[in-house]
């Protein structure tokens, strides 16, 4: 049976009958310390680190260049084992399926997407 029950900012303390007749310093609890007291945690930040927010903001304008130049990439999951992707123009017409490698080095800006050969015999067919 619970007899006494008190609150703090984070926690609560729950004293049972048991442990209300006891008050030596080996039963006492380890101090809590407030949560802007804890110390700096090294694991996985709050955010990106800066190079890799510099890199999504390079991919972000070089997809920007694409549709400037009226074409996109467009990624098709719907298939649970690939990922289809089409170079597509401003009309929203397929030009050619790329395969993945070359998708992201469009996006990385290394090589221009052709608008001509695309996957060998994959052009408008499904993959």
């Amino acid at each position: 049976m619970i007899s006494d029950v008190r609150s703090t900012d984070r926690i609560s303390i729950v004293t049972t009958p048991e442990r209300a007749g006891r008050s030596t310093p080996a039963d006492a609890p380890e101090p809590v310390r407030p949560a802007d007291d804890v110390e700096q945690f090294d694991g996985v930040g709050s955010s990106p680190p800066p190079e890799v927010l510099a890199q999504i903001e390079a991919g972000f304008a070089r997809l920007q260049e694409l549709r400037d130049q009226g074409l996109e990439l467009r990624y098709d999951t719907s298939d649970a084992t690939r990922v289809k992707i089409d170079l597509v123009d401003a009309d929203g017409q397929v030009v050619r399926r790329v395969p993945p490698t070359e998708a992201m080095e469009i996006v990385a800006g290394g090589v221009e997407p052709q608008r001509g050969a695309g996957v060998p015999g994959r052009v408008d067919q499904e993959a």
